[in-house]
């Protein structure tokens, strides 16, 4: 018996789970390529230095010039503000943003207005490091009355 065959109607089950929890149905060498994905990002967060406020040093917080255009950047959902030093990964995203051409690149999104410079995707949506929830873009940029200015 051919072993490939055996773990076909695993695969088949897994997909129409996968399927039904997300809402979309995952072809296995789609749900293969997310599965992938979803590990590089595991494996990505490891290396990245955690944001959280009580955790950040003096010498950071000094930063200066560097971070000037970056005082109107916070996330919407926990107010968290990049630094030039933070970076993002062009990677493949079904929710919310539904692109499957991920290059990736790692860059700092902010400094190309969402643009990847590695493929030139436009990204609507980026993730908070901090809080790991997605919000639009354009939501990251503080509006002069919201700032107090």
């Amino acid at each position: 018996m051919n072993p490939r065959f055996i773990f076909l109607p695993f695969n088949a089950l897994v997909g129409a789970i996968m399927g039904a929890i997300v809402g979309y149905h995952f072809e296995p060498a789609a749900m293969n390529q997310h599965i992938r994905t979803c590990n590089l990002r595991a494996l990505w967060s490891l290396f990245q230095k955690t944001n959280l406020p009580e955790q950040i040093s003096a010498a950071e917080t000094n930063l200066g010039p560097l971070t000037a255009g970056f005082s109107r950047i916070r996330c919407p959902s926990c107010g968290w503000r990049p630094t030039p030093v933070a970076r993002w990964v062009c990677t493949n995203c079904p929710q919310p943003e539904n692109f499957w051409g991920g290059c990736g690149t790692v860059w700092n999104t902010f400094t190309t207005q969402a643009v990847c410079p590695g493929c030139g995707h436009s990204w609507r949506w980026t993730i908070c490091p901090r809080c790991n929830k997605w919000s639009l873009h354009q939501d990251w940029y503080v509006k002069q009355t919201e700032q107090g200015g």
